[in-house]
């Protein structure tokens, strides 16, 4: 059964093909890149925004239809599933 367990465990933890983790020393290096020009575009009058993690799929499908076109001819390669289906 533990190993059913673990299995399931890592199968949650499991980051999606294309984008990683940053931890460590990375990840406080990223945060002093980040707050650097944080400070500069603040001195230049812009303010930051948050946007919302989630949104309604169709306002991003036209763009992304352009991406992917752009990726095609760029020769990259990516993968977007949504519930187990294929997207793009």
């Amino acid at each position: 059964m533990a190993g059913t367990e673990n299995t399931k465990a890592s199968e949650l933890l499991h980051t999606p093909g294309g984008v990683r983790d940053i931890y460590g020393s990375a990840c406080a290096r990223k945060l002093e890149v980040q707050h650097s020009l944080e400070q500069v575009m603040h001195s230049y009058g812009f303010r930051n925004v948050q946007t919302p993690t989630f949104e309604y799929f169709d306002i991003f499908l036209g763009r992304m239809m352009m991406c992917r076109g752009a990726a095609e001819i760029l020769g990259a390669r990516f993968k977007l599933t949504a519930n187990g289906s294929k997207v793009l």
